[in-house]
């Protein structure tokens, strides 16, 4: 198995990177802004994504897909975090 980091963009995509080959793995829309913060789950199956217009999704990695969204906030999200229980 790889090693991977996430990357987020002004144009609204996040991508899941393998960094020992340099090439994306995954390339995901979904946002309404540009993306700031980005938080990996302790055992790499999930990523909490951020964007400038205060909304939050969960993303599963094992499918690609979006599975959770937190549209309420009232200002830009610059940082998420899961805690060590995974929540």
């Amino acid at each position: 198995m790889g090693v991977h980091i996430a990357s987020g963009s002004h144009d609204k995509t996040w991508r899941l990177w393998d960094i020992e080959k340099k090439k994306p793995l995954m390339v995901q829309e979904g946002h309404a802004g540009p993306i700031y913060s980005m938080s990996f789950q302790q055992d790499g199956s999930l990523l909490a994504t951020g964007d400038l217009h205060g909304v939050g999704l969960i993303w599963d990695l094992r499918s690609g897909k979006n599975i959770l969204a937190f549209p309420a906030h009232a200002k830009q999200l610059i940082s998420m975090t899961f805690l060590p229980n995974g929540y």
